[in-house]
């Protein structure tokens, strides 16, 4: 019997299962699925833990990914990769990079499996990229019965778009084949602005190849982000001392510990959050700043620290009152 809790990034959900498993090849996976279905228990496909919600939990059967990590081919001239389901969109990301190549998108962590984030909908950010589930072009998947399927285009084609965004209700995944691209850097703009701006010119800000806005509510200010993809450059410099004291100072100690601190405090008063809120904005988002590197590095960022999170889809013609409730 199984004593180890579980816990999802955020630790607001959690799961003692009875029994896990944890699968080495194929093979292995056919058996637990044929184990599983034979007992009549309830199984979930645990991976990073990343999901704000509890999808990944189960005080039954635990299937982790911890063992199926590894980056089976790139074909540079075909610009694809099959991976095993529990390969993270970071070490892949630098696998990729070696080679040339990349991940057209990413959201803003990379700690996730592959298959936990093609299967949940991640995404990133433009208009002109899908979620990260698009970039599936194959799967193989054990059914509950002990069923290996191929799915792609050519290949029970009627499952592709269930498999792609499959939300660990098809089976387990066994491999994945992504279509990626050719390596790019992105040349990074971030500004202040108040959220009415933002608002107003929303609809030009999105023929940014990428661009994303944060809001901090009780203040009216917005911090965007825009980016231009453009060719690989030379490795940057690594910074000075004294700039990485700096980077250390604002964003581990004052945008992680201090800032952290002050919202925990908020959770007892929350009449403190405007505060909070309104002494934060000015303190860390008061500049222009520009920046430039590869793909991975600047699609992704330190979000700091364990959060609560949801996510909503509102039509672009609906913006303005999604986000402030009045037309």
């Amino acid at each position: 019997m199984n004593e180890k809790t579980f816990y999802n990034w955020s630790e607001h959900f959690r799961c003692t299962p009875q029994r896990l498993h944890n699968p080495r090849s194929e093979k292995e996976i056919v058996d637990v699925m044929m184990d599983i279905s034979r007992r009549a228990t309830h199984a979930r496909v645990f991976g990073s833990g990343m999901s704000p919600g509890d999808i990944a939990m189960s005080d039954e059967d635990l299937v982790l990914l911890t063992n199926l990590d590894h980056v089976l081919d790139i074909d540079a001239d075909a610009a694809t990769v099959v991976v095993e389901p529990g390969v993270t969109l970071e070490r892949l990301s630098y696998e990729l990079a070696a080679r040339g190549l990349a991940l057209p998108v990413l959201g803003s962590v990379a700690g996730q499996t592959v298959a936990g984030a093609v299967g949940t909908g991640t995404h990133g950010t433009g208009v002109k990229f899908g979620a990260l589930s698009s970039l599936v072009q194959a799967m193989r998947v054990v059914t509950p019965n002990g069923d290996v399927l191929n799915i792609s285009a050519e290949e029970n084609a009627e499952l592709l778009h269930a498999a792609r965004c499959h939300l660990g209700s098809l089976g387990m995944i066994s491999r994945i084949t992504l279509q990626v691209c050719e390596a790019f850097d992105l040349e990074v703009t971030e500004r202040p602005n108040t959220l009415e701006t933002v608002l107003a010119r929303l609809p030009e800000r999105l023929r940014s190849d990428h661009y994303r806005f944060w809001y901090v509510p009780h203040t009216d200010r917005a911090w965007e982000w825009m980016a231009t993809r453009i060719s690989p450059g030379p490795i940057p410099r690594p910074p000075g001392p004294w700039r990485c004291l700096n980077t250390w100072l604002n964003e581990k100690v004052i945008d992680h510990h201090v800032y952290e601190s002050l919202l925990h405090l908020a959770t007892y008063r929350p009449s403190l959050i405007p505060i909070i809120n309104k002494i934060g904005a000015r303190a860390r988002f008061n500049k222009i700043r520009h920046s430039k590197g590869p793909s991975f590095e600047q699609f992704t960022f330190d979000c700091l620290f364990k959060q609560h999170v949801n996510e909503w889809s509102i039509p672009l013609d609906t913006h303005r009152r999604g986000a402030t409730g009045t037309p």
